[in-house]
């Protein structure tokens, strides 16, 4: 089932699972089991008044991961963009889509971004991202050169007590360290292993396989499977990534919680950000007329 209303998309399966999606940035805000209990996290603080983007959720940061490419604005500009419109709906799955003329001159490429969120019919929410790069007929160099980007669906779940949080999948991989620089952490290191625990600020690329690069498709060949074992709610998330060559790992802890002004002090304790990104493996260039 379906809804449209007051600019939120609302998606409901036969066991009582929902989703919602905002028309405003293509935000995922909600998705609920059967007993109303929030998988994902909205900090108490979002704004949800453009052109803020909101905190919690699902924020598509595209064409820019953090200050990876050009953009002066960290995390790219389709997060808190209000040119999305709807372009499909069904029972079970809406699509939005984001039409990009190439106007900000320091990032000239012209592109059509969408955003496919489905509900299936045991609960799981799926999110797929297609970006085509529309180019121009003309001869100026935007039209011509391969678009890079890097991006993340940007997800937070929501969790009881980060204490009792433990990370499977991600041991043995290596990362970059966004407190050090982007430093390069081998596989080896003691909290490179599996499970990982979270007692400190965390701000990790991991580089899941970054040698999976099909550019005649123009994609990755790759696909990793996470759980997230929250114990205070006695539930184990699962999540499948594929496509995407990075996963990202984040938790705020206390001190920049308390820089955050669209976030409580204490929320830290409450989410854990696991995303699919194209990050620490580098931009992704699509030629003009393809799509990734």
């Amino acid at each position: 089932m379906v809804e449209l209303s007051d600019n939120i998309i609302t998606l409901r399966n036969d066991k009582g699972y929902i989703i919602k999606v905002s028309k405003y940035a293509a935000h995922i805000l909600s998705w609920t089991d059967p007993n109303g209990k929030e998988i994902l996290f909205m900090s108490k603080k979002a704004i949800f008044t453009p052109p803020k983007a909101i905190r919690g959720g699902v924020p598509i940061c595209f064409p820019q991961f953090g200050s990876l490419g050009p953009l002066k604005t960290a995390h790219g500009f389709v997060r808190n963009s209000s040119s999305w419109v709807v372009e499909s709906l069904s029972p079970s799955s809406t699509t939005l889509k984001l039409s990009y003329n190439g106007e900000d001159t320091s990032y000239p490429f012209p592109f059509e971004l969408r955003s496919t969120v489905t509900l299936s019919s045991a609960g799981e929410l799926e999110q797929t991202l297609q970006v085509r790069h529309v180019g121009l007929p003309s001869s100026t160099t935007s039209s011509k050169e391969a678009m890079p980007f890097t991006g993340a669906l940007h997800t937070y779940y929501s969790i009881n007590d980060i204490s009792a949080v433990r990370v499977l999948g991600l041991g043995n991989v290596p990362y970059e360290d966004n407190l050090k620089g982007r430093a390069l952490v081998d596989s080896a290191a003691s909290d490179a292993k599996d499970p990982i625990v979270i007692d400190k600020e965390v701000d990790r690329i991991y580089k899941l396989d970054p040698n999976a690069l099909c550019k005649a498709a123009n994609k990755y060949n790759n696909s990793a499977s996470f759980e997230i074992q929250d114990r205070g709610n006695n539930r184990v998330i699962k999540i499948q990534i594929q496509g995407f060559p990075d996963a990202v790992l984040w938790n705020p802890w206390i001190e920049k919680s308390k820089a955050l002004a669209d976030f409580e002090d204490l929320e830290y304790q409450n989410m854990v950000c696991l995303e699919p990104a194209v990050a620490g493996s580098g931009p992704f260039k699509l030629d003009p007329g393809a799509t990734w």
